[in-house]
Formats: C-alpha cells, sequence, structure tokens
C-alpha cells in the first residue's frame, strides 16, 4: 500500500471514529433527555402525592374537630339530663320524706300516742 493508500485508511478509520464519536454523543443526550423526562415525571408524581396526602390530612382534622365539638355537645347534653334527673329525684324524695312524717304523725295520733 502506498503512502496515499495508508492516508486514505486512516481518513476512513478517522471519518469513522467521529461518526461513531457523533452517535455515542447522540445517544447520551437522548439518554439524559429522557432521563430528565423520567425526572420531571416523577417529580409531578411525588408532588401529586404530597397534595393528596396534604388534602386528606386537611379532611381528617377537620372531621376530628366535628366529632370533638358533637361529643362535646352530647357530654353536656348528658350533663344536663343528669341535673335535671337529680333535681327531679331531689324534689320527689322530699316529698316523700313528708308524706312519711306526715303518715307517721297520723298513725301515731290513731294509735293514741
Amino acid at each position: 500500500m502506498g503512502a496515499k493508500g495508508l492516508i486514505a485508511g486512516e481518513s476512513e478509520d478517522l471519518l469513522a471514529a467521529q461518526a461513531e464519536s457523533r452517535e455515542l454523543k447522540d445517544a447520551v443526550r437522548a439518554l439524559r433527555e429522557q432521563l430528565e423526562r423520567l425526572s420531571a415525571g416523577r417529580e409531578d408524581a411525588v408532588q401529586a402525592a404530597v397534595a393528596a396526602s396534604q388534602d386528606e390530612v386537611r379532611q381528617l382534622r377537620e372531621a376530628i374537630r366535628t366529632l370533638r365539638s358533637e361529643l362535646e355537645r352530647a357530654m353536656a347534653d348528658k350533663d344536663e339530663a343528669v341535673q335535671a334527673i337529680r333535681a327531679a329525684t331531689g324534689t320527689e324524695v322530699k316529698q316523700l320524706q313528708s308524706a312519711i312524717v306526715a303518715l307517721r304523725s297520723e298513725l301515731e295520733r290513731a294509735r293514741g300516742h
């Protein structure tokens, strides 16, 4: 092979190496772009999951507030009912005690004491 053949062979090798280099660079660029898209998609998914979790937490806190208010109202109603029953039974006890005293007095008079 002459000098021209050697130079031509080296030129072909150089061109092939440059072409391969371009192809590799293009492949790297394509992979980077794909990685960036995947990363962006993952970030969007994470943000959506965080937003959904925050919404669920807000709903649960609101449910807790509502249930706590209902419980406090129920307890207040129960306390009120207990007080009313105590007042009613206290009055009834006093009436029954008065009736007992009156009946004893009447019984003692009837026995002649």
